[in-house]
């Protein structure tokens, strides 16, 4: 929502209600954030939270996502009551039912499209075997092709950066551009959980991704034709050294970003936030009109 943050918490803290305000109380400090000012809480670390504290966030229509140091989502606090759209909603799951394959081509043909625009990435050769791809392993294999021609482009792009990228890898992310990128597209699924709550489709009941655990597919469905706008945007910061090896540890065979650099983190990608949003409520309005 525009004119609202991200709030990012670090353990070991306590958060609670004061008045209309949510506090996070340290050893050696206290902040207080007024609700209408926040637009979903992200987690690190050990954080306690007050019942009091977490009846308000929920009246408040606030999520909150716990995430790993390497940027993967533990888990939620969501409302009880996920907002619906019946009809919407109805054809979401007739679709899944009958024509899945649509919706998951109309996706990644965004995302192709999207590739093109922004990476300059000929895209003819993906788009035919997209329109005579018959199962959603094709499609995902397509998928998973311009991908990676569009992290050739952005290796070349930051050549020369004080930080390493040999390649997208995740799981955990196996350098220092990883960490960012892998933060980046958690946080941006973070951001379109609510607004894809909030249009009225359910969340897991996804087209090109399937459903795993309690993961919101539908979310990372919808991303996808966003992927390739958040992670240009990072190329800026990353060559002008706005990250540098510094801000970042490693732990195993994977890289997360130090807490003391998240700040710098975070005031890149509120300066992206509000077209990230009007991005993704756009590719919701398309596939909106598929689903009837």
């Amino acid at each position: 929502m525009r004119g609202r943050r991200i709030l990012v918490l670090y353990g070991p803290s306590h958060l609670a209600k004061k008045g209309d305000r949510l506090c996070v109380l340290k050893e050696t400090r206290t902040a207080s954030y007024p609700v209408r000012h926040l637009d979903c809480i992200i987690v690190f670390g050990n954080i306690s939270f007050s019942t009091e504290a977490v009846h308000f966030i929920v009246s408040k229509g606030i999520y909150v996502f716990f995430l790993s140091r390497f940027g993967r989502i533990k888990g939620m606090i969501v409302d009880a009551f996920l907002k619906s759209n019946n009809h919407l909603r109805l054809n979401q799951y007739r679709k899944f039912l009958e024509n899945r394959i649509h919706i998951a081509r109309i996706i990644v043909k965004s995302k192709l499209n999207e590739v093109a625009n922004i990476y300059k990435v000929d895209t003819g050769p993906y788009l035919k075997r997209l329109e005579s791809a018959t199962d959603i392993d094709e499609i995902m294999g397509i998928e998973g092709a311009i991908s990676r021609s569009m992290f050739d482009v952005f290796s070349k792009n930051i050549k020369g950066a004080d930080i390493n990228f040999k390649g997208r890898s995740y799981k955990p992310p196996a350098d220092e551009v990883n960490a960012l990128l892998s933060l980046a597209y958690t946080l941006t699924y973070c951001v379109a959980f609510p607004v894809v709550v909030s249009m009225g489709f359910d969340p897991y009941i996804s087209f090109l991704h399937s459903k795993r655990g309690t993961h919101a597919s539908f979310c990372s469905d919808i991303i996808e034709p966003l992927r390739p706008f958040v992670t240009k945007s990072l190329e800026d910061p990353i060559r002008r050294k706005v990250f540098v090896k510094e801000d970042f540890k490693k732990d195993g065979n994977g890289f997360y970003l130090h807490k003391e650099s998240f700040g710098k983190f975070m005031n890149w990608f509120e300066g992206i936030k509000e077209e990230l949003t009007d991005r993704l409520q756009e590719t919701l309005l398309r596939v909106m009109e598929e689903l009837g």
